[in-house]
């Protein structure tokens, strides 16, 4: 499966809402040396990608997580279940749900994942800077300054949003599309996120898997010929 989610570009955050007119098909791969990321980490990133990312930007992290039934296999398991049908075999799902981290100047980072089908790839990562330790005056100029003017912005001025050109982004905390929120309300931090459009592509991926039920067992309950 493609997972189209993760074609979020730099250039793509840099550019104003009112010149984001990019068809609504545009997709960038992931690999892109372009790619949309938040301290190098971009969605869609597997768990080895991550540490790797880690370790270079100076974060010391730890991982959690045991994936159990909500792992990929777990999950294609239970629709199999729900359904009646065989159990497709699947290797079991491995590596981290979460990984915290933490560097020299307290700034800190927790980098979740989501399981695919090729294993956990990360979905959402947040970014909490240390006041004490960060310039709070000219932190938002910074970030404006890395990302471009946002897409959009709450009425109070204190909550920022990038989406990327053709995807849905509403201003929702329950947003589908691909973006990044720098939020001032709770602490100063930046959410670079996708979980929701990676959850929905992989279990339409799944549920592609199994047929349909038909209506023969019902109609032989009901003493109908088929």
């Amino acid at each position: 499966m493609r997972i189209v989610l993760a074609a979020l570009c730099i250039g793509a955050l840099a550019i104003p809402a009112t010149a984001q007119t990019m068809a609504a098909d545009t997709s960038i791969d992931r690999n892109d040396d372009a790619a949309f990321d938040l301290v190098g980490l971009r969605l869609g990133m597997t768990a080895d990608e991550a540490r790797a990312v880690l370790n270079e930007s100076g974060f010391t992290f730890s991982e959690r997580g045991s994936w159990g039934n909500r792992g990929y296999d777990g999950l294609v398991r239970s629709e199999a279940n729900r359904l009646r049908q065989p159990v497709p075999e699947l290797p079991p799902t491995t590596g981290p749900e979460e990984i915290s981290g933490e560097d020299a100047a307290g700034n800190r980072i927790v980098v979740r994942f989501t399981a695919m089908r090729n294993g956990p790839m990360v979905s959402e990562v947040v970014l909490r800077f240390n006041r004490n330790t960060t310039n709070i005056e000219t932190l938002r100029e910074d970030i404006f300054a890395r990302y471009g003017e946002p897409s959009a912005a709450n009425a109070y001025g204190d909550d920022y949003r990038w989406c990327l050109p053709g995807r849905p982004c509403p201003w929702r905390p329950d947003a589908s599309g691909p973006h990044l929120n720098y939020d001032t309300t709770m602490g100063h931090s930046l959410t670079l996120s996708g979980w929701r459009y990676m959850v929905a592509e992989r279990d339409a991926e799944i549920a592609a898997m199994f047929a349909n039920p038909t209506n023969e067992r019902q109609r032989t309950l009901l003493g109908q010929s088929n």
